[in-house]
């Protein structure tokens, strides 16, 4: 997977590529295997490149196909292969064996123009320069678990995927937003999904495509949005857990593609069902399973029986599994190469994702993760009953409620004995509502409006109501609205040579499991539960949904208080955002305040601290260091 940027301009560019090289030379910190870049008259694209699959060493980028005067650069893995294959000789285009990803791309763009994103499936962003046209393409796939970014240029735009890299062109420089670090301040993220903490720098958004061309300038435009679907009634198929069974088996492989795999590994249904479709798939195509769990666990702060469950289906399937203890880490100490995200995050524990993410690294380049079972298949009883009511389908809702007797009835009372038990802990004291904080800069309130945003946030997803999967809608729609749910799985936000693929937000699997009979199947994942009984522990296929049992926040903060730094605060550049005067040092408040009696209290105010300190660390993309 590569890091990728693109230069298009009004004018063609000479013979002066210093431009193009800076950039990519740039995002070195993500290139292991190579930098290339070209100009191409009034275009420039670079990549900066990070091999996963098998063979594709062959293929640097950017490249070009024979028959066309059209240059891509890529940071894709494409899905369903065969299919695209099929749809591409029904039109007479002929693809040649052991292409990349990337020429799959422009043999659809040369087939369909950007239409082609309909025929699209995978993880992929990638900008296209099209001599024929003399326009530049660009793209995110569906979800957004790739990310891009773009910006106008004075003389035509600039496209890339790794957002401190495009800090570095002269023309825009990191100016900060304003408003994002308002809403930083205020909510913790920003509420504008196409904001970056640059002005000047703008999002792509998830399944939206840029166009760009000198005489049409830049036209943006979503190309997908998530469908509704009816869900089927009853059962009308033979083999339910069998074809679902077959079809997670077929989003795995696609993710594979590789001799070796990484899985961050929990005690639940969705990780430990991943290590079983990946060992059965590494079975089949090599003979061998290499493979490496790696888990978050506490052992000290709480009854945390994750270690547990883990240890028992990596004993199952035979999976190396590693545990990392998340109290040996302290509160905000940073990673000792002094690695900085492009953007502010409220992070308490950097040292820990940093030794996670090392340790990966360590092992391999594609790595596995879970998300989101839960929205996909989990979908609570209540809502889905009382959207039957509504409609009227009073038969529906008593066969509903009888089969979920049958199927769900001792997971259910296993559930219920756990609430039971979390209700006999006692009870958090009550929190008063949190105030807009008065160190804000009045200036920057004003200018912005930011009393009315407070009491009135925008909302970042579309609701879709009458259905009897609400909550699968609203968490799904939310991730494709706002697009930056696994931006944080990206190499330029961690720096690490490591490719994250998420199987349950494959399309093809989205979609069939939004048109399964909610009841029994899309209720606490009975139907990945059935499908997994012959390969996963009892225990853990009966297991119930098990948060953590109590916030690991107070304890943390009790131990590391003292140890608290004071502000690492640049005045200059602080100064036009917060007033200074009314500001309380984070470590003067943690020892003054009751946080362990307001505990939602210490996130509003370590915001300032955590934006000081990234003000005052950030480096220039050219400055980081591959690790």
């Amino acid at each position: 997977m590569s890091g990728i940027v693109a230069v298009a301009r009004r004018v063609a560019m000479g013979d002066d590529d210093e431009e193009i090289r800076s950039l990519t030379k740039a995002m070195s910190f993500r290139g292991p295997d190579g930098l290339a870049w070209r100009r191409l008259g009034q275009a420039a694209l670079g990549s900066a490149h990070m091999y996963t699959r098998v063979g594709q060493q062959d293929q640097p980028l950017p490249l070009r196909l024979d028959d066309a005067p059209v240059w891509i650069t890529a940071d894709a893995r494409i899905d369903a292969q065969a299919d695209l294959v099929r749809a591409l000789a029904a039109t007479g285009r002929q693809v040649p064996p052991q292409v990349t990803d990337a020429e799959f791309i422009l043999h659809a763009y040369l087939c369909w123009d950007t239409d082609c994103l309909q025929h699209l499936l995978g993880d992929f962003c990638f900008a296209i320069w099209d001599e024929r046209q003399q326009c530049l393409f660009a793209a995110r796939d569906h979800f957004g678990i790739k990310p891009l970014f773009h910006a106008a240029l004075a003389e035509g735009v600039l496209v890339g995927n790794t957002l401190q890299v495009m800090t570095e062109h002269p023309e825009l420089g990191a100016e900060h937003d304003d408003l994002f670090m308002a809403d930083f301040l205020l909510f913790g993220e920003s509420r504008e999904p196409e904001s970056t903490a640059y002005a000047g720098i703008r999002r792509l958004r998830a399944g939206h495509a840029l166009r760009w061309s000198a005489h049409e300038g830049r036209r943006i435009w979503r190309y997908w949005q998530l469908p509704v679907f009816e869900p089927r009634t009853g059962s009308q198929r033979n083999d339910e857990v069998g074809d679902f069974f077959e079809l997670l088996k077929t989003v795995v492989r696609d993710r594979l593609r590789t001799e070796r795999i990484g899985l961050e590994l929990s005690g639940g249904m969705d990780s430990t069902s991943l290590a079983v479709m990946a060992r059965l798939c590494l079975l089949e195509d090599t003979g061998e399973a290499d493979m490496l769990g790696v888990s978050v666990v506490y052992d000290e702060w709480m009854p945390d029986e994750e270690r547990h469950y883990a240890s028992m289906a990596a004993g199952r399937l035979s999976l190396p599994a590693e545990f990392v203890v998340a109290e040996s880490f302290r509160l905000f100490d940073q990673p000792a190469n002094g690695w900085q995200r492009p953007e502010p995050v409220m992070d308490l524990l950097p040292t820990l994702k940093h030794h996670v993410l090392a340790r990966s690294a360590a092992f391999g380049r594609t790595w596995l993760t879970g998300w989101d079972g839960d929205a996909l298949l989990s979908e609570p009883l209540r809502p889905f009953l009382r959207c039957m009511v509504r409609q009227r389908k009073y038969g529906d809702w008593v066969g509903a409620v009888v089969s979920f007797l049958g199927a769900q009835g001792p997971l259910w009372l296993s559930g219920w004995r756990q609430r039971w038990r979390q209700r006999t802990l006692p009870l958090p004291p009550e929190e008063a509502p949190l105030r807009f904080p008065d160190w804000i800069h009045p200036d920057l309130v004003d200018r912005l409006n930011l009393k009315a945003r407070w009491q009135n946030p925008p909302q970042t997803w579309r609701r879709i109501d009458d259905t009897p999967r609400p909550y699968a809608y609203q968490v799904l729609s939310q991730m494709a609205e706002d697009g930056r749910a696994f931006e944080h799985y990206d190499p330029g936000i961690h720096g690490f040579a490591i490719d994250y693929r998420h199987p349950l937000m494959d399309l093809r699997l989205i979609e069939h499991c939004l048109r399964l009979p909610v009841q029994p199947w899309c209720i606490k994942k009975h139907i990945l539960r059935q499908a997994m009984r012959p390969h996963l522990p009892k225990l853990v296929v009966n297991r119930p949904k098990t948060p953590l049992p109590t916030s690991p926040i107070p304890p943390l903060l009790q131990r590391d208080t003292g140890s608290v730094q004071p502000w690492p605060i640049d005045a200059q550049k602080m100064q036009p955002i917060v007033n200074l005067d009314k500001l309380i040092p984070w470590n003067t408040w943690l020892a003054k305040e009751s946080w362990n009696q307001r505990p939602i209290a210490w996130e509003q105010a370590g915001r300032p601290w955590v934006l000081g300190q990234w003000l005052q660390h950030r480096r220039p993309a050219h400055h980081q260091t591959a690790i």
